[in-house]
């Protein structure tokens, strides 16, 4: 496929293609971590994501490794799974400058949950 230089990814960031680019001005006052992802939980766990009901909120923790891990966690602690968005490496290094980031359940179909990860 062709395209105008966009990349598809995005539109799930909010961002416009040509944010962060160009200069002077005032700027747009774009965040970058103003990050919005849908993804599905990879490693699900089967003792928790049963449980689950869109609607739910999942607190997205940072485990730090080797390998550095996201975790989707219940308000109780318990790990529902981890979270690999395109947009893992940015959240990650948004965390570690202190922002706080949610997943709320979007959908449970079996094992598979959706999850809509943003601030």
């Amino acid at each position: 496929m062709s395209g105008g230089g966009g990349r598809s990814d995005w539109t799930e960031t909010g961002r416009p293609p040509s944010a962060g680019s160009g200069g002077g001005g005032g700027g747009t006052g774009v965040d970058p971590c103003d990050i919005v992802s849908l993804t599905n939980l990879n490693s699900p766990n089967p003792a928790v994501v049963p449980t689950l009901r869109p609607g739910d909120i999942l607190d997205v923790h940072l485990q730090v490794g080797p390998p550095r891990v996201l975790q989707a966690r219940t308000a109780s602690g318990q790990v529902a799974g981890s979270i690999t968005s395109p947009e893992m490496p940015r959240i990650i290094e948004c965390i570690r400058q202190g922002v706080t980031y949610v997943a709320d359940v979007v959908t449970v179909r079996g094992g598979v949950c959706q999850v809509r990860i943003h601030r």
